[in-house]
């Protein structure tokens, strides 16, 4: 897996991803999102649409990400529009933690 930095100016970030997310580098998106927060970022979006492999692992790392940045007043959004991703966020459940935006976006729930 590897990360470009994190691009966009003001108050959203995004932070683009590819290859593959599993237990041994999941944690580097844990770590991508909060940096864009302690550098002024208030809405980060992970981008996984050049991702070609993700497991548990990586939902679990998108979940504890949003948990650290809610507090702070952060939002954390995933672009993902490959069909067999989205799938994961289905079947594990996250779809009633992460909802449908538009274009194949899912973002997290205020509240």
């Amino acid at each position: 897996m590897t990360f470009a930095r994190p691009s966009g100016r003001g108050p959203t970030r995004t932070v683009p991803v590819t290859g593959e997310i599993d237990l041994h580098n999941a944690h580097e998106i844990v770590d991508s999102v909060t940096g864009a927060v302690n550098h002024g970022a208030r809405n980060v979006v992970v981008d996984l649409d050049a991702v070609q492999f993700m497991g548990a692992a990586a939902l679990g790392a998108l979940v504890r990400s949003r948990n650290l940045c809610r507090p702070r007043g952060a939002s954390v959004s995933v672009r993902c529009s490959d069909s067999r991703h989205r799938h994961l966020f289905a079947v594990t459940g996250l779809e009633a933690f992460l909802e449908d935006g538009a274009a194949g976006t899912v973002t997290s729930r205020s509240g």
